[in-house]
């Protein structure tokens, strides 16, 4: 079994996303107790400000990597899991593979022909990789060849239509 996706993976679902929401609301709330050195004028300027840079932040990190799963590569079975539970998916059941590189960290997507325990859809997060501009992931192309392998020699093991009753 070939892990392919980041080692990290763990870290930033849970770590980074409770460290940089902790640290900031922490500093947010700060900012509006009695000590703080700021006058009541400028913790009315600066503290919505913060209080939804603070809300738009945990929300836009929670969207982007607590939804990222870890992913092992079987033969043709993908192991999926959310540190909770493991599913098992075919390979062939995935029906495309997507790669967004503008992202920190980077994602692939494998969206599935039917809905599991996760969704339709499942992200994570590939090994770390350095590279300039916006180019996939090698893990998607290598995704996809392995996805195209997969259909054609289910397909090819069906047997005809004719032959169907």
């Amino acid at each position: 079994m070939r892990r392919i996706s980041s080692s990290l993976t763990h870290f930033y679902k849970y770590g980074f996303f409770y460290l940089w929401t902790g640290t900031f609301g922490f500093g947010t709330f700060m900012m509006f107790m009695p000590f703080s050195k700021l006058s009541s004028s400028e913790k009315m300027l600066l503290g919505p400000p913060f209080v939804l840079a603070w809300i738009f932040g945990t929300a836009l990190l929670y969207y982007s990597i607590g939804r990222i799963n870890e992913v092992f590569l079987d033969g043709r079975t993908l192991h999926i899991s959310n540190f909770k539970e493991t599913i098992k998916v075919d390979l062939s059941e995935v029906a495309s593979v997507s790669g967004f590189s503008a992202m920190a960290p980077e994602q692939v997507c494998l969206k599935l022909r039917n809905p599991t325990k996760f969704g339709k859809a499942i992200y994570f997060m590939p090994r770390m990789r350095f590279h300039l501009g916006c180019t996939k992931h090698p893990i998607v192309y290598e995704l996809r060849e392995l996805i195209k392998d997969a259909t054609r020699s289910e397909k090819d093991s069906r047997p005809p239509p004719y032959l169907h009753k």
